[in-house]
């Protein structure tokens, strides 16, 4: 059916303060492998898709088809696009007060949309890897703020004014 060569590959440097290395990832199978080097990431990711598929396969599952890799040559830079009338009038006026053509309004915008898209896709990132800081330090709070309460409440079973003579009080 499909080799697993035939999947587009995404590799990603781990920092050394993270373990150093590789991660490969196959988009269209979601799935990731790892390594020291950039040939050992691909190698792991390779043997864990070959794995994903065999096993769809005995599940009877669907198998993504490979999105095969196109180059900027295998594209024309055309592109047309049916609009409402009514559309395309508010574009033609837009492009009159911008003083410039549909087709430059028309980039534009679809290139501002890519733009804006990256940017908040990098923005969420960045807030997860914050809010992964923020709860790391909150759990390490919450286990101080426990081990001291552990503490103090057996400092309090630890005084004087208990009966020593009792045999029967346990703590």
């Amino acid at each position: 059916m499909y080799n697993v060569k035939d999947y587009k590959v995404e590799i990603s440097k781990v920092t050394e303060e993270d373990g150093g290395g590789y991660v490969a990832y196959i988009p269209e199978l979601d799935c990731y492998g790892d390594g020291e080097t950039i040939e050992q990431a691909i190698a792991d990711v390779y043997a864990v898709a070959e794995d994903l598929i065999e096993i769809a396969r005995e599940d009877r599952k669907e198998i993504p088809i490979p999105q095969y890799y196109k180059d900027t040559e295998d594209y024309s830079g055309k592109l047309s696009i049916r609009l409402p009338k009514t559309l395309h009038k508010h574009v033609r006026e837009r492009a009159k007060a911008e003083r410039c053509s549909i087709n430059q309004l028309i980039i534009t915008y679809i290139a501002m949309g890519i733009g804006d898209a990256f940017g908040r896709n990098e923005s969420l990132m960045n807030k997860q890897e914050e809010n992964v800081q923020s709860k790391i330090l909150y759990l390490s709070l919450i286990n101080e703020t426990w081990s001291n309460l552990a503490k103090q409440q057996y400092d309090f079973f630890d005084v004087d004014f208990l009966p020593k003579d009792r045999g029967d009080l346990r703590i």
